[in-house]
């Protein structure tokens, strides 16, 4: 039995038994199965069960203590623990060992997902690939490891040709397993957007509309971005219709984002793509750099971090001078891909050209820029940062 399956049985069987038992009862039946369990799959399915019980108590402490009974928290615990404590380097060496050493599939997974972030943060894209690689080799049935290899293909690498086979995999992975299907296609669309190839973004949402759901079939929400990003009549009109409204009916109005036509106003630099799916902003700030004697603003912004399923992601722009840096910060929540986010944006004005030659500032010329740095690289703070 596939996830979808096992989900869907484990959904009927906590109905029916919400018939007879409620509060504590429960909470007591729940945990009695969980004991009783020998699939890991049913296992995790019952622990978020349980989690959702003492929620509905109000218990967060008890709900939080379910959560950690699932093997792959000890793997997140662990590797946020190494990364408060170690430096970059040493970081990917104790993944590594520990891949080395683990035989437990889903933890295998946890870590290959916590190294390729930390080989993405660093720009080496050629090792976080290895990694992706080995892990869908590992796991032929799960669509998100393919996903995220396109989405890396598209925003951190810029290359989105490279792109549009890897999701075509994963669409194809996703169908036949139930799990994402909106994921990958939407993705898909935002490769073909940065392709300019509006055929294939109206043929996804034709896709998308026709998807079908049982409480199994895991996936994330609705996105409107990738109708709000085409150009006017690029698309067949009814076409464009239907997906407003079948976005309208899901609770997502207009979000804001620049049509496609506009997205080329700065070139994009090493690294960046031609868009980007965030849409709301939650910080920004203004830096001046100084070119032949004029100040020229050089503003960051950072959207808001977006749930992938197996990860979130969280993007930023900084507006150089005749170009646009874009980048993505990758995390197992939204704080982590924030944080990761703004690490990024840290590495990228200490290494620029512009700070090396003192034309950058924020506040004052060598005061610092307010974004925080990975420990590993922390010796390259200048005035107030610091403090950090």
């Amino acid at each position: 039995m596939g996830y979808p399956e096992t989900y869907n049985a484990l959904h009927r069987w906590r109905d029916e038994l919400r018939q007879t038992h409620a509060g504590d009862a429960l909470v007591h039946a729940i945990e009695e199965r969980i004991t009783r369990e020998a699939d890991p799959t049913a296992s995790e399915i019952l622990i978020g069960f349980l989690a959702q019980e003492h929620l509905a108590l109000g218990d967060q402490a008890a709900a939080d203590a379910a959560l950690r009974r699932d093997p792959v928290y000890e793997i997140h615990h662990w590797y946020e623990q190494r990364r408060r404590s170690a430096s970059g380097a040493d970081v990917v060496a104790a993944l590594d060992e520990r891949i080395r050493n683990e035989t437990d599939p889903r933890k295998l997974s946890a870590l290959r997902f916590n190294l390729i972030l930390e080989h993405t943060a660093r720009g080496n894209h050629a090792a976080a690939e290895a990694v992706a690689l080995a892990d869908i080799a590992a796991n032929p049935d799960e669509p998100l490891p393919l996903i995220s290899l396109a989405g890396r293909k598209l925003y951190d690498e810029g290359n989105p040709q490279a792109a549009l086979p890897i999701i075509d995999r994963a669409i194809e992975v996703a169908m036949r397993a139930g799990l994402f299907r909106r994921h990958a296609l939407a993705t898909k669309a935002r490769i073909a957007l940065a392709l300019d190839d509006y055929r294939i973004v109206e043929d996804v949402m034709r896709q998308i509309m026709a998807l079908t759901f049982t409480p199994g079939n895991q996936d994330i929400d609705v996105e409107r971005d990738i109708l709000d990003r085409l150009p006017p009549d690029s698309i067949d009109a009814e076409v464009t219709r239907a997906y407003d409204a079948y976005c309208r009916a899901h609770g997502k109005l207009h979000t804001g984002a620049t049509p496609r036509a506009s997205d080329d106003a700065g070139s994009a630099g090493e690294g960046a793509s031609a868009s980007h799916e965030g849409t709301t902003i939650v910080a920004s700030r203004h830096l001046t750099m100084t070119v032949e004697g004029r100040e020229i603003d050089v503003p960051v912004t950072i959207f808001a971090p977006s749930d992938k399923g197996d990860h979130w992601r969280c993007e930023f722009e900084i507006g150089w001078p005749g170009r646009t840096r874009r980048g993505k910060g990758y995390g197992i929540d939204s704080v982590q891909a924030l944080l990761i986010a703004m690490q990024c944006i840290g590495i990228e004005l200490y290494s620029s050209e512009a700070h090396q030659a003192g034309q950058l500032k924020w506040e004052r010329p060598r005061g610092g820029y307010g974004f925080p740095l990975h420990s590993g690289i922390s010796d390259l703070y200048e005035g107030d940062d610091r403090r950090m």
